[in-house]
């Protein structure tokens, strides 16, 4: 009986072993392993720097469109200083044409008048 427990406690050990270094990995499976972390934590580096230049782009372009906003205000700001300009210039014009119109008149009086002293 002795003999069959000795045997029995042999055979468990030998399958305890056996189940211990069947679940363990060959140093060519680590390597691999390692090799594909290596390459992730590079992918993800790469992934950072480009994420960081990114955010950099975005800010950039922000302060761009904050800019152009601003130009454009003033773009329209200069327009509307221009429309007031063109309709105060047409305003003169028209003042103007009244005037010359209204000395041409006094002017044509004047000559008819000047023609009647000259016809007496």
């Amino acid at each position: 009986m002795r003999k069959n427990g000795l045997m029995v406690t042999v055979i468990c050990v030998l399958l305890g072993v056996g189940l211990v270094f069947s679940g363990c990995v060959t140093t060519e499976q680590f390597n691999a392993l390692e090799a594909k972390a290596d390459r992730a934590l590079s992918q993800s580096e790469e992934a950072k720097q480009e994420c960081e230049s990114a955010k950099a782009a975005v800010a950039d372009s922000s302060q761009y469109a904050a800019e152009a906003a601003a130009s454009a205000d003033t773009a329209t700001d200069a327009a509307s200083r221009a429309e007031d300009a063109a309709v105060r210039a047409e305003n003169a014009a028209r003042g103007a044409e009244y005037s010359a119109d209204r000395a041409e008149e006094t002017a044509k009086r004047c000559d008819d008048a000047l023609g009647k002293l000259r016809a007496k």
